[in-house]
Parts: C-alpha cells; sequence; structure tokens
C-alpha cells in the first residue's frame, strides 16, 4: 500500500476484530485495498440473487445457509438481505453428533466408521432481517451433507434451485432454476456453463464461455476482472485529480 499499488485481499483480511480494526486504520483511507468475496458471484448464487432483486418474491426478509462456513455464508445473507452496516445480534449454539467422514479436502478417508462432528447452528438478527447459520464440520467435502440455501419474501421464496411465488390472486406457482450446461451426452460444444434460467427469463450468463470453468474458477475470475476495471477507474482518476484516490 505505501508503494501505492491497489490490493485484492481474500477474506478474511485479519483473524480477529482487533486485527480487523488494526488494518483498517491502517489501510482504510488509502483507496487502494479491497476485500474479495466470491461466494456472491458463483453462478447458482448470483442467478438467485437476480432473482431475488428482482422483486420476484417480495421483500427478503431472511437467508438460510447451510454449505459454507462463517465468513463466506455471512457475505450470502448480506448480499441478499443488504442490512447496511448497522447492530447485529447473533445467537449460536454448538451440536455433537457422529457422522461418517468419506472425503477430506485432498482425498477420500477409506474410513466408514462415525466420529464425532459438531455442528454449529446460530441466528443473525439484523433488526428486520436474519440469517440462518447451519454448518457441520467439514461440510464442504463431505457429500454425506447436502447443501441448502433458502431466500424467504414477503411474496415467496428460493429453495435451492426452486422458486415458489405469487404470480396473481389465488395463484402460486412453483418453478425450477434451470442450468444449461453444453457438453453432455451428444453436445459437442464442450463442457461448460452457458446459463441458468427461469423459464424463459435469463438470470445469469458465464461470462468467461468457452474456458471450461468450474463455478468457483468463474467466480474468482469474476473477481480478478472487476479488480482490474477498478484499477484502471482508479489510475484514471489519480491522473485526473492526484487528491481524488479515495474510494468510498
Amino acid at each position: 500500500m505505501e508503494l501505492k499499488v491497489p490490493i485484492m485481499c481474500e477474506t478474511p483480511p485479519a483473524p480477529g476484530l482487533a486485527g480487523l480494526r488494526s488494518l483498517w486504520a491502517a489501510v482504510g483511507a488509502s483507496g487502494l485495498v479491497q476485500v474479495a468475496e466470491q461466494y456472491p458471484l458463483m453462478p447458482s448464487h448470483a442467478s438467485r440473487l437476480a432473482l431475488a432483486r428482482s422483486g420476484a418474491i417480495g421483500t427478503v426478509t431472511s437467508v438460510q445457509v447451510s454449505s459454507t462456513h462463517l465468513y463466506h455464508a455471512a457475505a450470502l445473507m448480506r448480499a441478499f438481505l443488504a442490512p447496511g452496516f448497522g447492530p447485529a445480534t447473533v445467537n449460536a449454539r454448538t451440536f455433537v453428533a457422529p457422522l461418517i467422514n468419506p472425503l477430506v479436502r485432498d482425498a477420500w478417508t477409506d474410513d466408514d466408521s462415525p466420529k464425532d462432528a459438531g455442528t454449529l447452528i446460530a441466528t443473525i438478527d439484523w433488526g428486520g432481517s436474519m440469517g440462518l447459520y447451519d454448518f457441520t464440520d467439514n461440510q464442504w467435502h463431505n457429500q454425506l451433507r447436502t447443501r441448502r440455501i433458502v431466500v424467504r419474501g414477503s411474496a415467496g421464496e428460493i429453495a435451492n434451485d426452486e422458486v415458489v411465488r405469487l404470480t396473481g390472486p389465488r395463484t402460486i406457482v412453483r418453478s425450477p432454476l434451470v442450468r444449461r450446461q453444453t457438453g453432455y451426452d451428444l453436445d459437442l460444444d464442450g463442457f461448460d456453463t452457458d446459463h441458468i434460467s427461469l423459464g424463459d427469463t435469463i438470470l445469469y450468463r458465464n461470462p468467461f464461455p468457452g474456458l471450461r470453468f468450474n463455478d468457483e474458477d468463474i467466480a474468482i475470475s469474476g473477481m480478478l476482472t472487476r479488480m482490474a476495471a477498478w484499477c484502471r477507474e482508479e489510475c484514471d482518476r489519480r491522473i485526473r485529480s492526484p487528491t481524488a484516490a479515495r474510494i468510498t
């Protein structure tokens, strides 16, 4: 930062509250530091966000996340709820139960004996909206636990890849979110995500077609291209006005 180099930092940028405050005091006013969070840019989540922001399920009031941990889950909740920077009340409790753990980050365990696994359940109350956090040890890799997201609104909800909503008087409709994935069966266009749709409405298009990226690669590449665009814009701003270097 002291060399005036723009920085993209992975989440979390510090291990705790004291570290975050210290880091912000050191770099916050520089206009050079971006803290990156890729989960809202993943295709499935991005399509759900587009649908929620369209007003299809009314005002979004709560989000339940059971797939990823801590700051990633909180980032998803905040993306849907947009609670701002006001106070939040957190209540949490851990439960322990036996669970087979067939896969870890790098390999199969080849161990089918149940071991104690902790599940952390927490509620986050932003005052007018809330998040429910449900995460079991190693849930990222343990395929014996499904991934789940529920986005509830005043006129319906999105549950994983399905939306239920009120479309008219006495008319409740369930519709799937459908991913067009090339490369299956006799589709010879290569293995790739094309788009995600709700009926004839395209909610999401892959910005990197032809590269055969998985969802996280797409999200991280999206962050990198946004960072590059921000750097170009910031450089232009500095050239036009050397004193206007702060990003808000």
